[in-house]
């Protein structure tokens, strides 16, 4: 508008001074064109006044908002909103609710350490049991090769190894002894020696005769004196091992 009014100004003095000889009056004095300047001024300071405010304002929010970390380190505070996992937690944190952002922290990390847990607990587990598929691999073949040894026919040795379960037990050596029902170790006549599968098998000719040759059954009664089946148990209590022993020995 002001470039308006200066065009109209130049071309108004233009005719001036052609009026001028003529005697025309100066537009520029005029009352319209002072109302027009002064309106357009007016227009443009107000737009001014209103930006300026409006900076103002932004900037007492601004501050408003700054008062609440007095005495904190901005840079510290960025590093802990960049620390919150979840637009969830900054609305928390803003909030005040810093408990309930410890409690899904604290949940967060009991569940992991449960996940954790049941895959230690399944490879503990899977480990026991290939221990345990080894062990009674090591047991049976100890028991099938003292049964052998003691004179049982080869379709029985099956036989021999199930009847061995529970009574026979590998130590940390690696070793097959002899155990009672409640794990502990079974010894000999002597109460030193460890009772060996042998023995142990030979012991089964009193109950199950029909699991060895009829050679070996003979022998064994000839070396008892010809007294018959032995009485007693070698893997029962203690009075029945105690029973075995002074017949198989003729203890008195």
């Amino acid at each position: 508008m002001i470039m308006m009014l200066a065009t109209s100004e130049g071309a108004a003095g233009d005719q001036g001074g052609q009026g001028g000889q003529g005697g025309a009056p100066d537009f520029t004095q005029s009352p319209e064109f002072l109302a027009a300047v002064t309106a357009a001024v007016e227009t443009q300071v107000a737009g001014l006044k209103a930006n300026r405010q409006s900076i103002h304002d932004q900037l007492d929010k601004t501050k408003a908002e700054l008062a609440k970390f007095k005495g904190l380190d901005p840079e510290a505070v960025n590093t802990l909103m960049a620390r919150f996992e979840s637009e969830e937690e900054q609305a928390l944190l803003k909030q005040g609710n810093l408990e309930a952002i410890v409690d899904r922290r604290v949940d967060k990390m009991k569940t992991k350490f449960d996940s954790d847990m049941s895959e230690k607990d399944k490879a503990l587990q899977a480990s026991l049991d290939r221990q345990a598929k080894l062990e009674q691999r090591a047991i049976a073949a100890e028991i099938t090769a003292a049964a052998t040894e003691a004179g049982a026919i080869p379709t029985a040795l099956t036989d021999f190894v199930q009847r061995a379960q529970g009574s026979f037990a590998l130590t940390e050596k690696g070793d097959v002894v002899a155990v009672d029902s409640d794990g502990n170790q079974v010894f000999d006549v002597d109460g030193k020696t460890p009772l060996s599968a042998k023995a142990w098998a030979l012991s089964l000719q009193a109950d199950a005769p029909h699991l060895f040759s009829k050679a070996n059954q003979g022998g064994a009664q000839g070396g008892q004196g010809g007294r018959g089946a032995t009485a007693g148990k070698v893997d029962g209590t203690a009075a029945e091992r105690e029973a075995y022993f002074k017949q198989k020995y003729n203890l008195s």
